[in-house]
């Protein structure tokens, strides 16, 4: 069918080719010109659906359908085609169901496991085409987008091998009873794999965060960020990922110790950059004990986390080096933020100790009192100077009153007579 379609939409576009050679109508020319545009899509499509290849360019170097390349380039000869877009899905999940026959069995703490649910089959596999794109992408935001469809596929498989086991808790014969341990078994391998991504992705967010904090830093102030990521919320993602990392570890029960010593290496960097960002936290808050406290208290455990990633051979690859670089470069930030809350803890000292100092006091008016804070341009004097009232009354009246001589009236006061009014 496809192979007939596809000639009707060969012969179609020949004709439609040759009709603008024929007509002198300018608008005709343009109609005829823009059906040959739409059709060229559909004759590759068909052309894939046929052969598995549209002229070489949907197929990988490994013989697999390059779905994601054939879908970019329907979108680039016409956006509009929802049909064809639609047709591609059923074609991704017909692969997907194809080469859901080939995935037969995952290996989970040394035990193969075989996979007989096509659900978890398909879930699984398209958990693994978006891992794929996301290694090709260099977008951000696309890179988090796909993070969580690799999340969420994950999860609808991990929902699909709990359906099997609550299906098979019926049963006890010892056949069904073997059955129920490779589903168990099936569920951790899967919340295993989505811990691990879980893993990466909160890995991820913590070094776009860091790096907006130390761009921000760096930068001039008319170009710094309007919007800066929070010491709080650092905090809360490395506390994301140390716990995390405890379910990996409890998941795989010490059977791997390489994978072992890896994550309690991770997870006691991670503890000293919480207390790190719990310190800052608190920094921001003019809480200087608190921060002082926490600040040393990752100072001391740097050394114990530096030594424990060299002590372990296992451990000596480029993530462990740039883990060791990392808490070098953060022992190095500390002990200068040590001395900044230092000062800043001694000054607010002085204030509580001199508390006639006022914060709105020009220097002109306490030019006699030390105070520790920097000196402002609007803080030398009182500029506008101070309101002073002053008479309602115009000034010109007042004036003009002092050069009028009233009339006498000593003539209208009335006279003292002495007794029985006679004199």
């Amino acid at each position: 069918i496809n192979a007939e379609y596809g000639e009707n939409f060969i012969r179609a576009r020949k004709i439609y080719s040759e009709l603008p050679q024929i007509v002198h109508d300018l608008e005709r020319r343009q109609l005829f010109e823009a059906k040959v545009e739409e059709i060229e899509p559909s004759i590759r499509w068909c052309t894939f659906n046929k052969t598995g290849s549209s002229k070489g360019k949907a197929v990988s170097s490994g013989g697999e359908i390059d779905f994601q390349a054939l879908e970019k380039q329907l979108e680039k000869d016409n956006p509009s085609l929802d049909i064809l877009k639609t047709k591609l899905e059923d074609a991704k999940n017909e692969s997907r169901k194809n080469q859901s026959i080939e995935i037969n069995e995952v290996v989970w703490k040394g035990k193969i496991l075989p996979l007989k649910s096509e659900k978890v089959k398909l879930h699984l596999l398209a958990a693994r085409e978006n891992a794929q794109e996301m290694e090709k992408t260099t977008n951000v935001d696309k890179k988090f987008a796909l993070y969580d469809k690799v999340l969420l596929e994950y999860g609808e498989a991990y929902s699909s091998a709990k359906e099997l086991g609550h299906a098979g808790k019926r049963s006890k014969t010892g056949k069904e009873s073997n059955q129920k341990d490779i589903i168990a078994a099936l569920a951790e391998f899967i919340s295993h794999e989505k811990l691990k991504w879980s893993l990466q992705r909160i890995q991820e967010m913590i070094g776009s965060m860091e790096a907006k904090i130390e761009a921000a830093a760096t930068a001039a102030p008319d170009e710094k960020p309007k919007k800066v990521p929070k010491p709080d919320e650092l905090s809360r993602l490395y506390d994301n990922l140390i716990q995390t990392l405890e379910e990996i570890e409890s998941l795989l029960g010490g059977t791997d110790v390489n994978a072992t010593q890896l994550h309690n290496a991770q997870i006691l960097s991670a503890k000293i950059f919480r207390i790190y960002y719990l310190a800052r936290g608190f920094l921001g808050n003019f809480k200087w004990p608190e921060a002082l406290a926490l600040i040393e208290r990752a100072q001391q455990q740097i050394p114990i986390a530096i030594q424990h990633h060299k002590n372990n051979k296992s451990l000596n690859n480029s993530q462990s080096q740039a883990e060791i670089q990392k808490l070098e470069k953060l022992e190095k930030a500390i002990e200068a933020e040590r001395w900044i809350i230092h000062a800043r803890a001694f000054i607010a000292t002085l204030q509580k100790t001199n508390p006639t100092a006022s914060t709105s006091s020009t220097l002109v008016e306490v030019i006699d009192e030390y105070d520790t804070k920097p000196v402002s341009k609007n803080r030398l004097v009182a500029f506008p100077p101070d309101f002073e009232s002053i008479s309602c009354r115009p000034l010109l009246f007042d004036l003009a009153l002092l050069e009028i001589n009233p009339p006498s009236l000593d003539g209208r006061k009335e006279q003292k007579r002495g007794w029985f009014g006679l004199f």
